[in-house]
């Protein structure tokens, strides 16, 4: 079992976009977001309330743009598996993170976001390499183009490198 987090809720399991809105009167949408960079980070021991316990914390970051400036709510699609092989798995897991960044609609052209993932069983494992595939998905419902990222979790005790 894992757990995640963000500025939002993790959902299953999603490959279409969220139910995020702008409303009719709003004339920005339809370009899709672009991912300029991630990073991984093994973040140590963590509190999760859910669990009341510290668990080891893995960290994913994308920085992203978006020309349309509609970043305002986003979803970011994780996707994970341990064929290193630069190909998506048939059999890899799924973690849907939802987040908003603004309320004025067309205003937000670039962001940091990121999730954390509570390690608590796996999948993810324990000190296991990943290739993460992440997506994210801005308030018009555009997808950007899915970029890799290969990185370890952290051991038992939150410790090791990601890289």
């Amino acid at each position: 079992t894992f757990f995640l987090f963000l500025i939002g809720c993790a959902e299953d399991k999603e490959q279409e976009a969220p139910n995020l809105t702008i409303t009719e009167n709003e004339t920005c949408g339809g370009t899709a977001p672009v991912i300029e960079e991630l990073s991984c980070e093994n973040t140590g021991m963590q509190f999760y309330p859910d669990a009341g316990v510290d668990l080891p914390t893995f960290t994913i970051r994308a920085e992203i743009s978006d020309e349309d400036a509609d970043l305002t709510s986003y979803s970011m699609l994780i996707e994970f598996d341990t064929d290193l092989d630069n190909a998506l798995g048939d059999d890899a897991q799924e973690l849907t993170v939802q987040g908003s960044l603004g309320s004025n609609a067309c205003s937000i052209s670039s962001a940091d976001v990121g999730a954390s993932v509570y390690l608590q069983g796996g999948p993810p494992n324990h000190s296991t390499t990943y290739e993460w595939y992440i997506s994210i998905f801005d308030a018009s419902g555009d997808r950007s183009q899915a970029e890799m990222i290969v990185c370890t979790t952290p051991d038992e005790d939150g410790n090791g490198e990601p890289y």
